[in-house]
C-alpha cells in the first residue's frame, strides 16, 4: 500500500499545470488511503487537492478543506511533513488574501518543525511564505535572514525541488525591488 499511494502521490503532484489530471488522480489517492489506512498519504492528496483548488480560483472550496485539514491533523498531531506542508499552505493563502498576521500565526507555529524536517520540499515552501508574511508587515531584516536560509537550503541540494520554485520566484523578486533605485530616479 505504501508504494502504491507514494505512486499516486507523485502522479498527482506532476504534471504542473494538468490540473484535472491532478485533481482525479488525487480524489482517487484519497480514497485509497482512507481505505488502505494509510493517513499521511490521505491527509497529503487533501493539502495538494486544496492546492489545486486554490490555484484555479475555486476558494470556497480550498478555504472549506482547509477547514477539514486543520481537523484532520489536530486528530493526528504526530505527522510533521504533513503538519509542515498544511502551515505552508495555510501561510500562502493568507499571504494572499492580505491577511499577514494569521499567515504569520500558521507559520512560526511550524517553523521549528519545518527545519527539522530538513527537507528542501518542505522548507522552500515554508520559508518563502513566511519571508513574504514578514516583509509585508515591514520587518525586512528578518525577511532577508529567512529568505536567505531558504536559499542555502535550496542551493546545498542538487536539484530544485517544483515545491520551491514559487519561492525562489518571490525571494528573486523581492530583493531585485529592494535594490531597485526610488521611481523617477535613475542610478549612476
Amino acid at each position: 500500500p505504501h508504494d502504491a499511494c507514494r505512486d499516486y502521490l507523485n502522479l498527482g503532484e506532476v504534471p504542473e499545470g494538468a490540473y484535472e489530471e491532478r485533481r482525479a488522480v488525487l480524489q482517487e489517492l484519497a480514497a485509497y488511503a482512507s481505505k488502505v489506512r494509510a493517513p499521511l498519504y490521505a491527509g497529503s492528496a487533501q493539502v495538494e487537492l486544496a492546492d489545486i483548488e486554490w490555484e484555479l480560483g475555486e476558494w470556497r472550496a480550498a478555504m472549506a478543506r482547509r477547514s477539514d485539514i486543520d481537523l484532520w491533523i489536530e486528530r493526528a498531531p504526530s505527522m510533521g511533513y504533513l503538519r509542515c506542508i498544511s502551515s505552508a499552505l495555510s501561510g500562502r493563502m493568507h499571504n494572499d488574501l492580505g491577511q499577514f498576521e494569521q499567515a504569520l500565526e500558521h507559520l512560526e507555529s511550524t517553523t521549528a518543525l519545518a527545519r527539522r524536517q530538513n527537507e528542501v520540499q518542505i522548507l522552500g515552501p515554508h520559508l518563502g511564505q513566511l519571508a513574504r508574511a514578514l516583509a509585508a508587515q515591514g520587518r525586512t531584516s528578518e525577511a532577508v535572514t529567512i529568505l536567505r536560509e531558504m536559499m542555502a537550503a535550496i542551493e546545498a541540494e542538487p536539484y530544485i525541488h517544483r515545491d520551491s520554485t514559487a519561492s525562489l520566484l518571490y525571494a528573486s523578486c523581492w530583493f531585485a525591488d529592494q535594490a531597485s533605485p526610488p521611481a523617477g530616479q535613475r542610478s549612476s
